[in-house]
């Protein structure tokens, strides 16, 4: 881009001047002149980097290269830019020009630049991500619940694993394209795992299955909780070959 390389640039310029300066106060001064541009001229690099980076979000979410506000921002920049290198030119001691407007002109116009960037690359970063998290979000009872139940629990175990790799790239600072493909392919197959569970068991289902699970019972529950409509739900859903009925009497020396 025409702004970063002018930056650079610019960058180099100083550069040679501070090699070829003799003076001590000449030096100090190129260096803090140096000290300023160069944090800046990383950040908004990043920036950039990052917006194109986020032209990769799903067509939804899909950032244009700039607005209109960043357009009117960069040609600012530019504008800025030219002046300071015009009048860095002229100047026989280039450290001097901290003493001109130009100088915090140009500083400032490209921190305005760069925080508005980085602004909307986090916005609009921040709303793929949150529509995301709102499409798989599974609650954690809600999935304890399915691995409670045997022909639901491969599904919610798989969805348990694929979200432990969700997160991992979800939290991830350094955005790439990687990072987003790596995002869109977990979030797709969580929302299929999502898709196969089963979230509206009867009461009477839900308390069986939640007895069945508490310390001490040794996944086991008494006759009264196997209601006539566990035993249809159990029925329809393929459930009944997971459970049988034990005398507790046999085999205990009565």
């Amino acid at each position: 881009m025409e702004l970063t390389s002018q930056i650079a640039d610019l960058e180099q310029e100083l550069s040679k001047v501070v090699q070829g300066e003799g003076s001590a106060t000449a030096i100090v001064g190129l260096n803090n002149i140096h000290d300023k541009l160069n944090p800046i001229y990383d950040n908004l690099k990043n920036s950039l980097d990052r917006r194109v980076v986020l032209h990769e979000l799903p067509a939804r979410y899909e950032m244009e290269v700039s607005s209109t506000e960043e357009m009117e921002l960069s040609e600012k920049c530019l504008l800025s830019l030219g002046s300071f290198k015009e009048k860095w030119s002229l100047l026989e001691t280039k450290y001097s020009i901290i003493q001109d407007d130009i100088y915090n002109e140009t500083l400032d116009s490209l921190t305005e630049f760069d925080s508005t960037l980085s602004a909307r690359n986090g916005s609009v970063y921040s709303e793929w991500l949150s529509q995301m998290d709102s499409e798989i979000r599974v609650s954690d009872s809600d999935l304890e619940h399915q691995i409670s139940i045997p022909a639901l629990k491969d599904n919610a175990e798989k969805y348990r694993e694929e979200l432990q790799k969700y997160q991992i790239f979800r939290t991830e600072i350094h955005i790439t394209t990687h990072v987003i493909g790596q995002l869109n392919n977990r979030s797709r197959n969580l929302v299929k795992f999502k898709g196969s569970m089963v979230f509206d068991q009867p009461e009477s289902v839900v308390r069986l299955f939640k007895y069945l699970r508490q310390t001490g019972n040794n996944a086991r529950a008494p006759i009264s909780l196997l209601t006539p409509e566990v035993l249809k739900w159990m029925s329809d859903q393929g459930e009944d070959q997971y459970f049988y009925v034990s005398d507790k009497r046999i085999g205990s020396g009565r």
